[in-house]
């Protein structure tokens, strides 16, 4: 298995557009369970923003605090915000510590503080 994340890394790095699928989905996933790194931030820098926004909607609590941090690192979280469901929007949101909620509108274009 180590092999195989090695091989994706490897793949990952030649910065082609990447859609999520259920291998991809599950490799994320993995990341996520271990503080923001390296090389989840390279693989998040690929993903595009629609599918990014979809897996925030998908993950448990810690998972998706890792995936917020790691998306304010690479200053993506305000296009994946804008993209998903206000309905969805209020419940990522509300599980949002005060200090992290400040960091992401920090970040965020002012276009994209509209969410």
């Amino acid at each position: 298995m180590i092999k195989r994340l090695s091989i994706y890394f490897r793949y990952a790095t030649l910065r082609v557009p990447m859609k999520l699928n259920s291998s991809s989905t599950n490799i994320v996933k993995r990341l996520l369970t271990g503080r923001p790194s390296r090389p989840l931030r390279s693989l998040l820098k690929r993903i595009e923003v629609a599918d990014l926004a979809s897996l925030l909607t998908q993950l448990n609590t810690v998972e998706r605090k890792t995936l917020i941090e790691s998306l304010i690192n690479i200053r993506k979280i305000g296009p994946v915000l804008c993209q998903i469901p206000e309905h969805q929007l209020s419940q990522a949101l509300e599980h949002m510590d005060v200090p992290v909620l400040g960091e992401v509108f920090k970040v965020c274009a002012i276009h994209d503080s509209a969410f």
